[in-house]
Order: structure tokens, then sequence, then C-alpha cells
């Protein structure tokens, strides 16, 4: 939101609620918690708060964020599109592959699934191993499922082909980063 944008709403609820309006001070601390959200919601998220709230907010940032995750809700069309800053042999900057885990002998180990962050997601995490479609099947991995039944559970978020738990084969790739990222053990690093 614009600067004005967050001082109108300021204005207009610190009347509403019969507060003092906002300082200098306080409106440059919104603007910095607030100035990634769009002016389209302002109005909306300003009647929300009039209508729900029986006292000032608290922490009206904070609010006004809450309000906007409703405002999404209630008008999904409204939501920016998806960025095409990938490069289309990806799965959202993702490649979900499937290789032999290495074995000690020479036979190869079981087959699981890996997943690395493709060249093209410039926000993975610097620990997930990057790699390319054509250098990962140069590799010998494979893009699709026929694996055997013999698949095993690797890596963090990584879901198996067939899994007794629903929760699981529902993870969004949101939750499979959040996994991989929050330190838990990751296989399928570029040698």
């Amino acid at each position: 939101m614009r600067p004005e944008t967050i001082k109108r709403i300021g204005l207009n609820l610190a009347a509403h609620f019969e507060r003092q309006p906002p300082t200098e001070a306080t409106l440059r601390s919104w603007n910095q918690a607030l100035a990634s959200l769009p002016d389209k919601a302002a109005a909306w998220i300003t009647d929300r708060i009039r209508t729900t709230a029986e006292y000032w907010p608290r922490n009206l940032p904070m609010e006004i964020r809450r309000q906007f995750g409703e405002w999404l809700r209630e008008h999904p069309q409204l939501r920016a599109g998806k960025s095409s800053q990938w490069c289309g042999s990806c799965d959202d900057g993702w490649l979900f592959v499937w290789g032999h885990v290495p074995a000690k002998d020479t036979a190869p180990g079981p087959e699981c699934r890996y997943v690395f962050a493709c060249t093209c997601n410039q926000g993975a995490a610097a620990q997930i191993p990057r790699a390319t479609k054509s250098d990962l099947l140069a590799r010998g991995y494979r893009l699709d499922d026929t694996a055997t039944n013999q698949v095993r559970y690797y890596g963090a978020g990584v879901k198996p082909r067939s899994s007794p738990n629903p929760q699981v084969e529902s993870q969004s790739i949101q939750e499979i980063v959040a996994g991989v990222t929050a330190g838990m053990e990751f296989r399928g690093e570029m040698g």
C-alpha cells in the first residue's frame, strides 16, 4: 500500500474508534509493515475492521494483514497471477526425479524420489542442490514414476509413490520446500 493509503486507513479507523490520529513515526512503521499489500484492498479492509472489531486493534498492521488474507479468500479473481519466471522444463522451479540410492557394492540401491531446485529457481535455499532437466537425465535420473514397489521414502518432504498416509500425498511444493529448508535429511546432492 502507498503511504497515503495507510495514513487514510489509520485516520479513518482512529476517528471510528475515537482514538488519537497516528503519529508520523507510527505511520512510518506501518508503511514498512504494509508496503507489499495492494491499495485496492484498503477500503474493504477498513470496512471489515470497523464492522468486526469492538475495540481499536492492539496491533493494527497485523490486523490489516489478517484482513487482507480474508479479502484474498473472498476475492480470488483479484489475486495476482503466477509469475512466468520459470524455464518451462520444471514444475514451478522444482524438478522431481527418480534415481537409485548409492550402494556400497556394485548393485544399485533401491530407487527413490529426489527433489532438485531448477537453475531458474532463484528463491531456493542454498543447501538445496540445483540442476537442469537435461543435466539430471544425463546423470541417469528418470522424470517419470514407473519405479518398482521398492520405492523408499528418502529426503525431506519427498512423498513416496504410494503412501498409506493421505496427508503425505497432499503435500504441496511449498510444504516440501519447508521440510527441506527446516534441516531435515536430504539426499541427492549434485556431485
